[in-house]
């Protein structure tokens, strides 16, 4: 596989998908603006009024209202993609795609129905946006200040610091807001169709963790993204109690966090250099002893053969 659009592979699964540091941003971006016929699928998508992602969408009711416009969206930019030429289309991730699947679908067109025959229409998401803060709101300021700076500032903590701020702020907004609208449901419903709700997004989660794992890049999520958007590689996070939640980390300084990293990562290259010099120390002394051995033996031999006679004259001699 090319390596440029391997890279456009997982950068999409981390930037499409859902929130991430803000230089995956500017590598997808950089990315689309090599390649034309990305570029043309992926402005296709962004003329779209809806994010087609639900690891990114809090609005659940105008989502599921949508859903046809969505799956149609997602087929036929993950069809566009097909037509680029590259090796692996995120349009064909299976954490995009499941939301589409004819078996979740059914639920979410019962769960349309319920909604729809309220005599009075509840706004899901403007009632928990006022529980849990407007999650569109701060995750447009995100993507402001993340068009705000250059490649370069990406090394400027003065200027990552406040994206990781608002986005650790949105992550834990998302992770609320998810949450009252499965509470929301069951109580404008009932408890199985709101059960239903939780289990479709629980599936949805799943499905993206599956997704990072066969990319190789769990760890990379959980590395390099705030601690609220745990959800982003811990499946379990999103519908976690809020009081056995990680408590937020301290990231106002990230180089101090990328040092922590660094050096748990030195720690792990030093172990396994230890390691590999403890099996080449072991192989060196058996190899050692073999030539040891090896050395006695024909030590042995040559003295057997000097005290044997050579010839007939020697034996003569020797016996006379």
């Amino acid at each position: 596989m090319n390596k440029l659009y391997y890279i456009f592979v997982i950068v999409a699964a981390i930037f499409v998908l859902g929130s991430a540091h803000p230089a995956y941003r500017k590598e997808f971006d950089k990315i689309l603006e090599s390649n034309g016929c990305l570029k043309t699928c992926m402005t296709n998508l962004t003329k779209f009024d809806e994010e087609v992602s639900l690891m990114k969408n809090p609005n659940l009711q105008r989502y599921f209202g949508k859903i046809d416009d969505i799956c149609a969206i997602i087929s036929s930019t993950r069809e566009c993609i097909d037509k680029c030429e590259i090796q692996s289309n995120p349009f064909a991730l299976e954490s995009i795609n499941v939301i589409c699947l004819p078996e979740i679908k059914e639920k979410i067109d019962k769960i349309n129905e319920c909604l729809s025959t309220k005599k009075e229409t509840t706004d899901i998401y403007e009632n928990c946006a006022s529980k849990c803060g407007d999650y569109n709101v701060v995750n447009d300021e995100v993507h402001r200040l993340t068009q705000s700076i250059n490649e370069a500032e990406l090394k400027e903590t003065s200027k990552v610091n406040p994206i990781m701020e608002k986005t650790n702020e949105a992550c834990g907004i998302f992770k609320c807001v998810t949450k009252c609208n499965v509470e929301t449901i069951k109580s404008e419903c009932d408890k199985e169709i709101g059960n239903e709700v939780q289990e479709i997004l629980q599936r949805i989660f799943n499905t993206h963790f599956n997704d990072l794992q066969k990319l190789n890049i769990v760890e990379t999520m959980s590395k390099t993204i705030p601690p609220q958007c745990n959800y982003m590689w811990d499946p379990s996070a999103i519908f976690a109690a809020s009081i056995n939640e990680a408590p937020i980390a301290d990231i106002s300084n990230p180089q101090e966090l990328l040092g922590k990293v660094q050096l748990e990562l030195l720690l792990k290259q030093l172990k396994l250099v230890d390691k590999q010099d403890d099996l080449i120390n072991r192989e060196n002394r058996k190899l050692d002893m073999e030539m040891d051995l090896l050395s006695q033996k024909l030590n042995h031999k040559q003295q057997q053969q000097q005290q044997q006679p050579k010839s007939f004259e020697e034996s003569r001699f020797f016996f006379n």
